[in-house]
């Protein structure tokens, strides 16, 4: 195997790479794709991967094998990307996510600050489907019910007030207004790609009003992936409990291996939420926004 080959099978590894590379360049319509790689001692040792679409530049996926350099190789790439990036006159902005595999991101954060982005930090959470999974019981009061195509307006409203006290830019590009996040929930429920498994997508309301739901799907192949969101007012009532179980049950008996979602770095009673109900940490995202024209 050359040593090319062993950097893209030891990303391969981390998060199929090879897959995620295919489905990138199928879907790219009049934009510009590549890889650049960095060398130690004359070795492949890393690479970072762009993207160009539509006025937007992005860096997307950043791995570096496990060498003593590694965090200097990994803030090198970055830093070659963003001049790459920058060279170019057909941009209005550099703004995307960045998926590291290797390390902490303390330092990619650091240096895209320091070159005046805006930067953000999401924690990517997977649970293994092979243990007995809770069985909670719904308070008094309140109503479960699986939602529908029709059901979107209410839905997006509900996930607009949930999410309005953990936004962060990711999130505030689909749920700052309804309007945004309708077309948002309408493009995932009608996605081919994203398949869905009855039951996890659910509904709790109390007094005929919304307090709590889910937005689930099949992004990847045996793996779901979980939005979950409760109205302040209604925390601390197992509803979250409740709708999780649910769907993970649901998940594991459509045969599923395992279950993954984010969670903003910042909202650490979300993320303590997850831990506590088996979830462990997989990867992290720097989300990141340099300039418009």
């Amino acid at each position: 195997m050359s040593l090319f080959n062993h950097l893209i099978t030891s990303a391969e590894e981390k998060f199929e790479f090879a897959e995620w590379w295919r489905l990138r360049k199928e879907s790219l319509v009049n934009g510009d794709i590549g890889i650049i790689m960095a060398s130690r001692e004359g070795t492949p040792a890393g690479f970072i991967t762009y993207l160009v679409q539509d006025g937007i530049g992005k860096l997307e996926a950043c791995h570096v094998l496990d060498v003593p350099e590694r965090q200097d190789i990994a803030v090198g790439l970055l830093e070659r990307g963003i001049g790459l990036l920058r060279k170019r006159d057909d941009l209005m902005g550099i703004s995307g996510e960045l998926y590291y595999i290797a390390g902490s991101i303390d330092p990619l954060a650091e240096y895209l600050r320091k070159e005046g982005a805006t930067v953000y930090i999401r924690v990517g959470m997977i649970r293994a489907l092979d243990d007995t999974i809770p069985v909670h019981v719904l308070p008094k009061g309140y109503s479960l019910r699986e939602w529908t195509f029709n059901d979107i307006p209410e839905v997006a409203a509900f996930f607009c007030q949930a999410f309005e006290d953990s936004i962060d830019l990711v999130f505030w590009e689909h749920f700052d207004h309804l309007e945004k996040a309708i077309t948002y929930i309408e493009n995932v429920a009608s996605s081919t790609v994203w398949s869905h498994v009855p039951l996890t997508n659910a509904s709790i309301s109390y007094n005929g009003q919304m307090c709590a739901a889910t937005l689930c799907g099949v992004p990847e192949k045996n793996k779901g992936a979980i939005y979950l969101g409760v109205i302040r007012e209604h925390r601390r009532k197992r509803l979250g409990s409740f709708l999780l179980a649910q769907a993970l049950t649901a998940f594991k008996n459509a045969s599923f291996k395992t279950v993954g979602l984010e969670v903003t770095h910042r909202n650490t009673a979300a993320y303590q939420f997850f831990r506590n109900h088996g979830f462990r940490d997989s990867h992290r995202l720097i989300g990141y926004t340099f300039f418009s024209r």
